[in-house]
């Protein structure tokens, strides 16, 4: 039964940690961080306790070959290393994801935590998101490295908030990718959806009070991101583990957004041509209206 469910192991390649360029990565804030197994072993440990039958058992055969591993313990020092563990990895996005999902429809990473460098992707990804050479993590130019900053922050404080403080950040920015289908022509959006359970979050100094930081205690937003990096500093910080960055294909919401936009500049003559075409081509689908935002 158990095999049913495991992936049949492939010829070993190699992994590398790819990203969209090191010095962007070098002017953004980080905490310090390792990608790591334990944080997945010990969910997989909580989940068993309620889980049953053939999901059990998989999560049970996790459990011992990772357990069964003494370098998979440990912090990984060298991604390369992960290339004696493919296997793991193929286990780890049949444990993650549905058993039943279509291999062609997962668009999914692996990546360090709290940073943009990712180590491994499903092939939807790979296509949409990384270059023809499987060098770099492709980011869209209409994305600003302030944009990214903000992105990250928002990450790392939303988790160190909702640990320490029992605070959820009611805002956090958003990734959208914008991608141009090369069969169609047409730009599809992705927004990328960031999932923590399996990073560990460490303090390594000492909580500052948060009435002195810039974190609005009535809507629970970050109100000055630069005051919140001085008292808060990202230094008093250590994550281990591994995250998962999701694509969601936001293309529809996205389209009716840039229609709702065209409507608010349209005069009220243009405005009722652009109605009675947006009731026409709804009656056809999302590409229909996609070809409305390219006109």
């Amino acid at each position: 039964m158990i095999g049913e469910i495991i992936p049949t192991s492939t010829k070993q390649k190699q992994i590398k940690l790819l990203s969209p360029g090191a010095e962007i990565l070098e002017r953004l804030p980080s905490v310090k961080s390792h990608i790591s197994f334990l944080p997945f072993l010990n969910y997989l440990k909580e989940k068993l306790d309620g889980t049953s039958g053939t999901r059990a058992d998989f999560y049970r055969y996790l459990i011992k070959k990772i357990d069964s591993d003494p370098a998979l313990l440990q912090q990984v020092q060298n991604v390369e290393q992960l290339a004696e563990h493919e296997e793991l990895l193929e286990f780890l996005s049949t444990a993650i994801f549905p058993v039943v999902s279509n291999e062609e429809q997962s668009n999914f990473t692996l990546s360090v935590p709290y940073q943009f460098n990712i180590f491994s992707y499903s092939k939807l990804f790979r296509t949409l998101f990384i270059d023809a050479e499987e060098e770099h993590l492709q980011l869209p130019a209409e994305i600003s490295e302030e944009h990214l900053r903000q992105v990250q922050c928002a990450m790392i404080y939303n988790h160190v908030l909702d640990k320490y403080y029992g605070i959820q950040l009611n805002e956090c920015p958003e990734l959208v990718f914008p991608v141009t289908d090369a069969k169609t022509g047409m730009k599809r959006f992705y927004r990328m959806r960031y999932d923590r359970r399996f990073i560990d979050l460490q303090l390594t100094g000492k909580l500052p009070l948060i009435q002195d930081c810039a974190v609005c205690l009535n809507t629970f937003r970050i109100m000055d991101l630069e005051h919140q990096l001085k008292t808060m500093p990202l230094h008093l910080f250590e994550a281990e583990g591994f995250a998962v960055w999701i694509a969601e294909d936001i293309t529809l919401t996205e389209s009716l957004e840039g229609i709702k936009k065209i409507l608010l500049r349209q005069n009220e003559h243009d405005t009722d041509n652009i109605d009675e075409r947006i009731l026409t081509s709804t009656k056809f689908g999302e590409t229909q209206l996609i070809e409305i935002i390219r006109d």
